[in-house]
């Protein structure tokens, strides 16, 4: 049971992957763009070692290797007239592709031409080595290398690394006749050639799989990370959300008698800690049962949700609005004397007497009655006993005919 579960999980793998490549393969931008880049990095790194290794090779030849014989001498010539080309190319390909690395949009046929003239220069210039080589040795390692690069150096795709590496053979078999007149030499060199030629290609085919399937993971780590931001931005929306429920009256928006209270504990500690007072003003709306019987409870609620939207836009950004319940509603103004509190309470009352309010279509009237009391942090049970006394005195409004402020001091 347990390996028929590993085999199942495999399979699904293996699916997934399969599925992955197949959609990958159908993008041939996105293949193109990745590789293009990819190779591009490969040859600028491959041209920084090219370079000096090829001038270590001219210096070489040029004082420290003997030569008597003519072979020898067209030998030497012939491999340091090689590795020069090799430098110079090796200088503009690091040129050419560090430049194209750095531009701000990738010309991607550009990228492609540039990787493809750097395969054919290196096979061609690994045969012509070889066939240098064979004036005085029979040894094919340059043409060896050659394959051996290219295919680990640059990804290529399957169909058309097959035809590169037929292509550098026949050029490695002509060229190859040239110099090589050792007939069993010669066959051993062509078969050992066929056998390079199969390397290039198993390698190249095998850097191509693995290159694709690095971006199918790539793309589907991205793939998962992109769906878990999008989860964790819809979670943590959820939670703002959650968190406004939790502490906003679902009607009005303003905060609740819960969330209110712990607003005004904290202020509390700030009063404490910086030594000053607060107001608290309690407002109800006079006679709102009336509006309830004569237009209904939808009504109702929507002249709580206008009244609510006057409270908020006439106070102060910092100031707290909170709907204690019912047609109740209560205000702390941070750091505001009763004196001054009592001037916002009368400011508000005469905006909500001269408001329209807009109930179905039809403009109502209302009036509100205010309670105004000192917070200080110097009390005990401070809130509840500010509450005590702006409800005393929301009394005495309502007391003295409503649409009025009382204050106690």
């Amino acid at each position: 049971m347990k390996f028929d579960g590993i085999k199942k999980r495999f399979f699904i793998k293996n699916k997934l992957l399969k599925k992955g490549i197949r959609n990958i393969l159908s993008q041939n931008s996105i293949i193109n763009k990745e590789f293009a880049i990819s190779n591009l990095r490969r040859l600028y790194y491959l041209a920084l070692i090219a370079a000096p290794m090829s001038l270590i090779n001219i210096i070489k030849f040029l004082f420290f290797i003997g030569v008597e014989s003519r072979e020898e001498i067209l030998w030497r010539s012939g491999i340091i007239a090689a590795h020069s080309t090799i430098v110079a190319t090796a200088i503009m390909l690091g040129a050419i592709s560090s430049h194209m690395l750095n531009k701000e949009k990738l010309n991607i046929l550009s990228a492609i031409a540039v990787k493809f003239f750097a395969i054919a220069f290196i096979l061609i210039i690994g045969a012509v080595i070889v066939t240098l080589d064979q004036l005085v040795t029979s040894n094919i390692t340059p043409f060896l290398i050659a394959c051996t690069v290219t295919a680990l150096v640059f990804i290529i795709r399957p169909i058309v690394s097959i035809p590169i590496y037929l292509a550098a053979y026949i050029i490695y078999d002509l060229l190859l006749r040239l110099t090589q007149r050792n007939k069993v030499i010669l066959a051993s060199n062509q078969v050992n050639g066929i056998t390079i030629i199969g390397i290039g290609i198993c390698l190249s085919i095998i850097l191509w799989k693995n290159n694709i399937n690095n971006l199918v993971q790539r793309r589907y780590i991205e793939q998962q990370k992109k769906k878990l931001e999008e989860l964790n931005a819809e979670l943590e929306y959820k939670n703002k959300k959650l968190e406004h429920l939790a502490a906003c009256d679902s009607m009005t928006g303003l905060l609740n008698r819960r969330e209110f209270e712990r607003i005004v504990s904290h202020e509390l500690s700030r009063m404490r800690r910086y030594e000053y007072t607060s107001c608290v003003i309690i407002v109800d709306i006079d006679f709102f049962k009336k509006v309830n019987d004569e237009y209904g409870h939808p009504a109702g609620d929507e002249l709580l949700r206008q009244f609510s939207f006057i409270l908020k836009s006439e106070l102060r950004e910092f100031d707290i609005v909170g709907r204690w319940g019912g047609e109740e509603f209560i205000i702390l103004l941070p750091d505001v004397s009763v004196f001054d509190g009592r001037k916002v309470a009368e400011r508000l009352r005469q905006v909500i007497e001269k408001y329209n309010f807009t109930i179905n279509g039809r403009v109502v009237k209302i009036t509100a009655s205010f309670g105004v009391a000192e917070l200080s942090y110097e009390e005990t049970e401070a809130f509840n006993k500010c509450y005590d006394r702006a409800d005393k005195a929301l009394y005495m409004a309502k007391k003295s005919g409503r649409n009025c402020v009382k204050v106690i001091w």
